[in-house]
């Protein structure tokens, strides 16, 4: 007769699939950490990456076109990409009071 010792079956199937899980597990873990990540908007920055070339010192350019320029009115200059002539005429229409 054919004796089953069923502890050893169980205990056989518990450390096989604890295995295999934490292989799974480790694959899939991996697969995360290291595939490359591809974003929908490729002209966004990371925020610790340095600025582009160039671009600190059009931001001066434009600060010092507008002098004493309120900061809402300066970063309106800067989003719109307005250049040093374009800036000033803002500035002069701005102190006009024309809208």
């Amino acid at each position: 007769m054919i004796s089953i010792d069923w502890q050893q079956v169980i205990g056989s199937i518990l450390i096989g699939g604890s295995g295999l899980g934490g292989a799974i597990w480790a694959a899939i873990a991996g697969w995360k950490k290291f595939r490359p990540v591809k974003s929908g908007d490729e002209t966004l920055r990371p925020a610790d990456e340095p600025a582009p070339a160039g671009a600190v010192e059009w931001v001066n350019d434009i600060c010092e076109a507008m002098g004493a320029a309120s900061a809402e009115s300066k970063l309106k200059a800067l989003l719109v990409g307005s250049t040093r002539d374009n800036a000033r005429a803002f500035r002069i229409t701005e102190l006009e009071g024309k809208p």
